[in-house]
């Protein structure tokens, strides 16, 4: 018992009062770490790079001239997309399906899925959209429709994208051909 008493003040000595320093100023960092994480604070970083869903009616209602606007606007559109950016497409009608995941793409030569065209829903479109975002880009869904949505959810999943910070904008296709 008395030589442990005798190493530990020996030991002290042998630990310059630099390294003691040291080692109090990482126990005090790591010990601030774990306050602030179990109180739930988080860093959050800017983000440059922005990610484009694009919703696609390919409904009846849009008609053949909507869909060639449509294809056109795509291309445009993604020919001048800043580098770094992504793009995603959606296509829909009564169901909605993924033509393209967001990637760094800047051409299209079509769209090559086949929804259900007798009946428009945008809700689904919308929500299927949502979920295809990455986690580290600005979040932006652009709606290329008509606007006739038949299942009347539409608003509703447009009001819940953008309570999670995905911006949503519309692109008006295939009216011109409406009597």
């Amino acid at each position: 018992d008395a030589l442990i008493r005798r190493t530990k003040p020996e030991q002290r000595r042998r630990i310059g009062a630099g390294r003691r320093r040291a080692a109090l100023a990482i126990r005090t960092l790591l010990m601030s770490a774990l306050i602030f994480a179990l109180a739930g604070i988080q860093l959050v970083l800017p983000v440059d790079r922005l990610a484009t869903v694009f919703v696609v009616d390919l409904s009846d209602s849009v008609g053949e001239a909507g869909r060639e606007d449509a294809l056109a606007f795509l291309r445009q559109t993604l020919d001048v997309m800043p580098e770094g950016d992504q793009a995603g497409i959606v296509a829909f009608g009564k169901d909605a399906l993924v033509e393209r995941l967001p990637e760094e793409v800047r051409n299209i030569d079509g769209l090559r899925s086949a929804p259900v065209k007798g009946a428009t829903d945008i809700g689904e479109a919308l929500r299927l959209a949502s979920a295809l975002f990455p986690d580290a880009a600005q979040k932006r869904i652009v709606l290329i429709s008509d606007g006739n949505d038949t299942t009347g959810r539409g608003q509703r999943e447009a009001a819940l994208a953008a309570a999670r910070g995905i911006q949503v904008e519309t692109k008006v296709i295939g009216l011109a051909d409406r009597d």
